[in-house]
């Protein structure tokens, strides 16, 4: 019987946040979240910040909830984590399709983005064409051409690895590593919006992920270019103020603000060095430029996708600016879904729970260990 707890440890933003649960009956034993994971650009920056801040949610966990923390499954996502596209035909194989060649396909590229410093982190099959038949799993039929088309999700082999040695200096494995748009999409579409076409768009600090999905599979996904920090700057810029402040600001009024039907007129905000009244005019000159950008920016993405797209949503911390919304639904005339969180900074956790309980919870294969294994084994 399972009697372990299991952390679910989201690096990215600007916080490190963590859920445990009781691998038993999967109930989430709390919630918890620490200031600057000491990740950004994709690297850890600040070694040191990670460690403490690691130690600090562990500390705060242990103490609220007298429970210790027996596995990890790590959220990558963000500027941490990139998608590509592999499209490639073996000609006249002449062989019955074994699970051997499969996992041998496999194999080989993780080779290859090793020889790229990089770490798969999954490999999602889109389809299999075997003598020009669509399938979905090829293993066991004779074939003289197949074609393999997946995505793979790879993140810096650096950064996995400097993960890893912190967070196994306090004697906790690493289960399994997800990318964070696989979670939010489990968190935000259903079955039956996966099947008819949706996107999710998961608004994050550094960088827009985005997944489509049709037939119940993940058939594209991307990023944009779109930063919540970006605006956080600008909030600073404008009150002369620092970062730590203007993020605060964002999170307590422009939220907010944002949420109402009309501008609230004045908002005022008072702390140890700023008392300043922020009138609707410059609020708007701040946040619309960005936002009209952002629409234009999902305008081209999802237009690949307009044939079988019926449905995007909307998840993350970005998804509380409900103008979005309004905005999308003006310029792109279709469904817009956003988060019910009350909390959205934890959409990723959510997602990667549900993910664990629908997907992987009874799993035998786990491909993340055979990859880390044959990496390590390369080293």
């Amino acid at each position: 019987m399972f009697n372990k707890n299991i952390l679910f440890l989201d690096p990215g933003g600007s916080e490190l946040k963590g859920i445990l649960i009781n691998e038993h009956n999967c109930k989430i034993i709390i919630k918890e979240s620490v200031e600057n994971s000491g990740i950004f650009n994709g690297y850890i920056n600040n070694a040191e910040i990670f460690a403490n801040s690691f130690q600090l949610l562990l500390n705060k966990i242990k103490e609220k909830t007298k429970k210790p923390v027996h596995k990890i499954y790590l959220i990558i996502g963000g500027i941490c984590i990139e998608h590509k596209f592999l499209n490639f035909t073996y000609k006249n194989l002449n062989k019955t399709i074994s699970h051997d060649i499969l996992n041998l396909i496999t194999e080989k590229i993780i080779e290859n983005e090793k020889k790229q410093n990089n770490i798969v982190i999954k490999i999602n099959d889109i389809e299999y064409n075997v003598d020009n038949v669509i399938l979905e799993n090829p293993a066991g039929l004779f074939a003289q051409n197949v074609t393999f088309k997946k995505i793979i999700s790879y993140s810096n082999f650096n950064l996995i690895n400097n993960l890893f040695k912190m967070i196994e200096k306090h004697n906790i494995e690493i289960e399994e590593v997800y990318p964070s748009i696989f979670c939010s999409a489990e968190l935000m579409l259903t079955e039956d919006e996966r099947i008819l076409g949706a996107m999710v768009l998961d608004i994050g600090a550094h960088k827009i992920e985005w997944g489509y999905y049709f037939k119940n599979k993940l058939i594209n996904c991307g990023s944009i270019p779109f930063s919540m920090d970006h605006i956080t700057y600008k909030i600073a810029k404008i009150l002369k103020t620092d970062i730590k402040q203007a993020f605060h600001i964002k999170h307590e009024n422009i939220y907010a603000t944002l949420e109402a039907d009309n501008f609230c007129n004045w908002i005022n905000y008072t702390s140890n060095n700023i008392n300043e009244h922020i009138i609707e005019s410059e609020l708007i000159k701040l946040i619309n430029p960005e936002l009209e950008n952002l629409v234009k920016q999902i305008n081209i993405v999802s237009s690949q996708f307009s044939k079988h797209l019926n449905l995007i949503a909307l998840s993350g911390q970005g998804a509380l600016l409900k103008r979005i919304q309004k905005l999308l639904q003006k310029n792109l005339n279709i469904n817009i879904k956003i988060s019910q969180s009350a909390d959205p900074k934890f959409d990723a956790l959510n997602g990667a729970i549900l993910f664990y309980i629908n997907h992987d919870r009874q799993k035998k294969d786990n491909l993340f260990k055979r990859i880390i294994n044959i990496v390590k084994n390369h080293l």
